[in-house]
């Protein structure tokens, strides 16, 4: 690093606000932010994997702050172009509680980049596995989610999640370019415990949102929801006015919103199957 921008270095460490300081040593904290400088202003994760890597190597497992410290490195990683590397130590980073708000939401979005559905139509019996489908962030783990086969010749996606006051909770699928222009959502819901309510929530490119009416799914029988472009409003009305309907989508959501439809609360199952998302 030449002295033009080791100074510029200095000059911005000196006026960070800091405000988890207390978390890690003057030291330590001041090595995180020289190694979160160094990938950001030289584009040089190596240089930053190495200063989280020592930081790691004296911390403590429970040491406060090494969450973020992880998730720092996790970031390097990516940078590096050392994906699974990231993806583990970020998995790491997402079980520990300073950090994983954090963690959470980069692992979804990252999931997202690396997995999406690329053509249409596409359909998914999840015979196997996941397919596109990723855990909603920040408040669920990736665990969360599993196929389950209990009748072998018709798996199924197991959604475990948690109804709470005033709080949503929600599934993704990512579409690349070529399957942006979905026409209709297809699929197989019921719930566990207690009946639930779903929403599709369709993404779009220029920030939007358009979502169908709150979905009554019963407990321990299947119900089939089948929605097509018609069928969504906008979050803001606005956008009803000036595109009358979603443009390139980017996202489809599954949204759990019971919590405002009902007064159940606690823990409980959705099951999903026989996703189908078709062309316009």
């Amino acid at each position: 690093m030449g002295p033009v921008r080791a100074g510029l270095l200095a000059a911005l460490l000196a006026g960070l606000v800091l405000p988890a300081a207390g978390a890690l040593t003057p030291e330590e904290w001041a090595s995180l932010q020289t190694a979160r400088l160094s990938s950001s202003l030289d584009r040089d994760p190596g240089a930053a994997i190495a200063v989280y890597e020592a930081l790691l190597e004296h911390q403590d497992a429970t040491e406060p702050g090494r969450g973020e410290v992880l998730y720092w490195l996790a970031r390097a990683l990516a940078e590096d172009g050392r994906d699974e590397e990231a993806v583990r130590v970020m998995e790491q980073a997402a079980r520990v509680p300073d950090a994983r708000e954090q963690a959470r939401s980069w692992q979804g979005l990252f999931e997202i980049s690396r997995n999406p559905v690329r053509a249409l139509p596409y359909a998914e019996g999840f015979e196997k596995n996941l397919g596109h489908v990723v855990r909603g962030w920040p408040r669920g783990m990736a665990g969360d989610l599993g196929i389950d086969r209990e009748n072998p010749r018709k798996p199924f996606l197991r959604w475990r999640t948690t109804v709470q006051d005033g709080e949503e909770d929600w599934l993704a699928l990512g579409l690349a370019e070529g399957a942006s222009q979905l026409g209709r959502v297809r699929v197989r819901a019921r719930s566990t415990a207690f009946e639930s309510w779903l929403q599709i929530t369709l993404l779009v490119d220029d920030g939007g949102a358009w979502s169908t009416p709150a979905i009554q799914v019963p407990a321990d029988a299947w119900r089939d929801i089948n929605v097509d472009l018609d069928d969504f409003f906008p979050a803001d009305p606005a956008a009803a006015v000036s595109a009358g309907r979603p443009g390139r989508i980017q996202r489809v959501l599954v949204r759990e919103v019971t919590a405002f439809y009902a007064r159940s609360r606690g823990q409980h199952a959705v099951h999903l199957d026989e996703l189908e998302l078709l062309p316009r």
